[in-house]
């Protein structure tokens, strides 16, 4: 939460930073209850004890790329904005 704090100094952008958060979280926790039954049923269709780990292990590789890609996405933003293509002229 320290995050939200530190997007944008305005209230307003600490407003929208609070939604997304809740909007993340919501995501989450629902990730987390639906995603556990498929991980079951990987088990079960497979009838390996492995099937689950490997599903874990490619839910953290796609975390890790989708970080990856927001931080892309964030960097050429910032690239982009009216402040840093003033600060450079």
């Amino acid at each position: 939460m320290a995050v939200i704090s530190q997007t944008n100094a305005s209230p307003h952008g600490r407003w929208w930073a609070s939604i997304f958060a809740g909007v993340f979280y919501s995501c989450y926790y629902a990730a987390m209850a639906g995603l556990v039954p498929v991980a079951g049923l990987l088990r079960d269709t497979q009838e390996s004890p492995a099937a689950p780990l490997v599903f874990g292990a490619v839910m953290m590789l796609l975390a890790a790329a989708s970080l990856v890609c927001f931080r892309l996405v964030q960097r050429r933003q910032s690239l982009m904005s009216p402040a840093a293509t003033a600060a450079s002229a």
